[in-house]
């Protein structure tokens, strides 16, 4: 998923790791190392799925950047193709 605010694009990434349920994602500008990054790991009594540890990760990405960004990061995950960007 890629999304442009204040003229600086970043480029959003997922990584799943099934086997224990973890969804790490990762924010970056120009590929550079990751500048905001978050996770989720799904307890042992509930199914893995991935749309749902995407949104869990990438919530605890953002959560400490100002709204108006949050805002932003939500409108470009909502306009993602078929879960795919």
């Amino acid at each position: 998923m890629r999304f442009t605010i204040d003229g600086l694009e970043y480029k959003v990434s997922w990584g799943y790791a099934t086997r224990g349920g973890t969804v790490h994602c990762a924010i970056r500008n120009d590929d550079g190392p990751p500048v905001l990054y978050g996770w989720a790991i799904c307890s042992e009594r509930d199914r893995f799925t991935r749309k749902i540890g995407r949104k869990v990760a990438l919530t605890r990405a953002i959560k400490d950047m100002p709204r108006d960004f949050r805002s932003q990061v939500w409108a470009a995950y909502l306009n993602m193709q078929h879960g795919r960007w």
